[in-house]
């Protein structure tokens, strides 16, 4: 599982960048914080201090990657691509018509990954604040038997924990529904299907509900739009 490659050199320089120069959108310059991996050694010694035991697929992505904060956009000063977007008939009708800001449908035309750093993850308490924990408390889970892989707006995915061990299977909490899903995949699977959806907001909750998902038909019109130029293969998210 090749991380830094496979998130940065390939999704970033040669998908997001170069679309507009293909006939897609103009899109920001992706915000991308990849930091320096951490050494095995150091690793070991973070789930110790925490009381776990060390996890082989955390150990794996934390030794390519010391974290993972990838947002992309479109370019809010080419009024040619926002006007495109903004006269959409479709958006038009679910979107604008019903009170919905622009920058509310930008939000939903962009992307986003935050794998934080081991120490972050590790360390729950830490950010106890955090609107998942606070979302947990409500819906009588304990927020310390889960750790977060990776936040978001709406929804943070979440690794369970059991007799002080990680398990590599990951959970999606909608912080808005309140409500906890199973997606029934690794961390490893995770990270391709975010690869996959182009890192798509909503595109969890597309993977979990395919088109009953409320994000599935604008993830289905407008990614391939945005990146008219990426061969995309969306079949694990219901989009053929």
């Amino acid at each position: 599982m090749l991380v830094y490659d496979f998130l940065y050199k390939q999704m970033l320089k040669e998908e997001l960048i170069r679309g507009y120069k293909s006939g897609g959108y103009r899109i920001s310059a992706p915000k991308t914080i990849i930091s320096q991996p951490t050494n095995e050694k150091e690793i070991l010694t973070t789930f110790k201090q925490n009381n776990l035991s060390s996890t082989d697929i955390l150990t794996a992505l934390y030794s390519q990657v010391g974290q993972i904060n990838f947002l992309w956009q479109l370019y809010e000063d080419d009024s040619n691509t926002i006007n495109s977007f903004k006269e959409d008939p479709w958006l038009k009708e679910h979107y604008f018509d019903n009170s919905y800001s622009w920058n509310a449908v930008k939000e939903l035309l962009s992307g986003s990954l935050f794998v934080p750093p081991l120490e972050e993850l590790l360390g729950r308490s830490n950010n106890y604040n955090a609107g998942y924990y606070v979302v947990a408390e409500h819906m009588k889970l304990d927020p310390n038997s889960f750790c977060p892989i990776d936040y978001h707006t709406r929804f943070t995915a979440l690794l369970k924990i059991e007799e002080n061990e990680i398990k590599d299977h990951v959970w999606l909490l909608d912080l808005e529904a309140r409500e906890l899903y199973d997606m029934n995949v690794t961390v490893e699977q995770y990270l391709n299907l975010a690869y996959q959806a182009k890192i798509f907001n909503g595109w969890q909750h597309v993977y979990v509900f395919k088109s009953k998902s409320e994000f599935y038909e604008i993830m289905k019109r407008f990614l391939p739009k945005i990146l008219p130029h990426v061969d995309l293969n969306l079949t694990e998210f219901g989009i053929i």
